[in-house]
């Protein structure tokens, strides 16, 4: 059975509302969590840019607040 989380990632109040994307891309990049980042994708960007290049969007497109991104999570059992 195939299991499937949509994470909404969601801007931190107080500091850089991005800083809660910047912390979930380095969870979901971890060495120690995936073997060789076989398992990371992304759309639209490299995983070694993600934040740079998601963060640049935002503000071209003003929308730095609120949602900052998605974490999809797929697993089989």
């Amino acid at each position: 059975m195939a299991i499937t989380k949509i994470l909404n990632i969601k801007e931190s109040k107080g500091r850089n509302p991005a800083s809660h994307l910047e912390n979930a891309l380095q969870y979901i990049q971890n060495p120690d969590k995936i073997e060789e980042c076989v398992l990371v994708g992304s759309i639209n960007c490299l995983p070694d840019t993600a934040f740079e290049q998601m963060v640049e969007t935002k503000n071209i497109f003003h929308k730095t607040g609120n949602r900052q991104g998605y974490h999809i999570i797929g697993t089989v059992k």
